[in-house]
């Protein structure tokens, strides 16, 4: 176990971390990447907050995350795993499900989750050798993505919540967190735009020597690629194994309305200058991000109870309003952003 290296991809949705995941899966050497399963951020927050999942708890809790098929485990294999492992050792798990998954004990794991960002003490905690990767976008780019992607678990939502704001002000919040914690901690920032310039080679390269492994050295070392998505996200990703297209990086320049593009860059202007975003307004927008914020403050309540409305109808909606609240309290005890000088 000790030489399998662990890395967090860390991201906004929509920033082009399952594509990352597909091309890490194809070019680097003996590397799993975990599909974006719910269950790892609740072993963290059972870490952080000093609760232990063992035995049928365990099974029940991977085996019901909806993306968990996409490993293609079979229940008497997972559910010895489980009764081998507890949320206490989280490395000893998802080194045991990579094997599984593989066949053989991997050189590296990637494990993935947007919300995993805001348990990074927790995890370095849990983990010590952990190796941080950050893929980054265009914020206009992920604005006017999620505005058009329905959330698969929730028909009737999309990842926008309605609202420009959303995404604009969730991206610039992101590179806050992730800028933070790069000032510590070593931290591999992919750019989402640079991917299609050599199939994501450079990308990969640097990902697999963080882990510790390498590239797959020749053409008869990279089969055709076997990386898969979840039923449920099947249809977000059914171009996952095309070439890049050229149009994902400038799209929105036509389908985002010209005041949304203004709301993005007012409320993230000074991040997208410091990546190198070249902004296309410069006037002052104070008056129209006073509106647009009246009507997101209305919109968030509105998105906030159907949201709870639809958890508290489940099964286990108990058990998703817990999370959800445990996630939001990880999220409020994170140190703000010290100035910069």
């Amino acid at each position: 176990m000790d030489q399998v290296v662990i890395g967090v991809l860390c991201y906004v949705n929509r920033s082009g971390s399952t594509l990352l995941s597909r091309m890490i899966n194809d070019l680097c050497h003996d590397v799993y990447v975990f599909p974006e399963v719910g269950f790892t951020v609740e072993l963290f927050l059972a870490h952080k907050y000093g609760r232990e999942i063992t035995g049928t708890r365990l099974y029940n809790l991977i085996s019901g995350d909806p993306r968990i098929s996409a490993m293609g485990i079979t229940k008497d294999t997972l559910s010895a795993i489980c009764l081998r492992h507890s949320s206490k050792d989280p490395a000893a798990l998802f080194v045991d499900l990579a094997t599984a998954k593989m066949g053989r004990k991997p050189a590296g794991i990637v494990i993935k989750h947007e919300k995993l960002a805001y348990l990074l003490e927790t995890i370095e905690a849990a983990i010590p050798q952990v190796r941080y990767f950050h893929v980054v976008r265009d914020p206009r780019a992920v604005a006017n993505s999620m505005l058009n992607t329905p959330v698969p678990e929730k028909p009737g939502f999309n990842m926008a919540r309605g609202s420009i704001l959303y995404p604009a002000r969730h991206w610039r919040h992101y590179i806050k967190r992730l800028a933070d914690w790069g000032a510590s901690h070593p931290v591999v920032e992919i750019r989402y735009e640079d991917l299609h310039k050599d199939s994501g080679k450079a990308a990969c390269a640097s990902i697999a020597a963080t882990l510790g492994t390498r590239l797959r050295s020749t053409d008869s070392d990279m089969p055709l690629s076997s990386y898969q998505t979840a039923a449920i996200d099947q249809a977000l990703h059914a171009k996952i194994h095309d070439g890049f297209d050229e149009r994902r990086t400038s799209g929105w320049r036509n389908e985002l309305t010209p005041r949304h593009i203004r709301l993005v860059e007012a409320t993230c202007r000074a991040d997208m200058e410091s990546l190198g975003y070249p902004l296309m307004t410069n006037h002052n927008a104070r008056a129209s991000i006073a509106l647009a914020s009246l009507m997101h403050n209305g919109v968030m309540v509105h998105h906030a109870t159907r949201s709870l409305l639809r958890h508290l109808r489940r099964r286990d909606g108990l058990h998703a309003v817990r999370i959800q609240a445990a996630l939001l309290r990880s999220k409020a005890q994170l140190r703000p952003r010290r100035p910069s000088v």
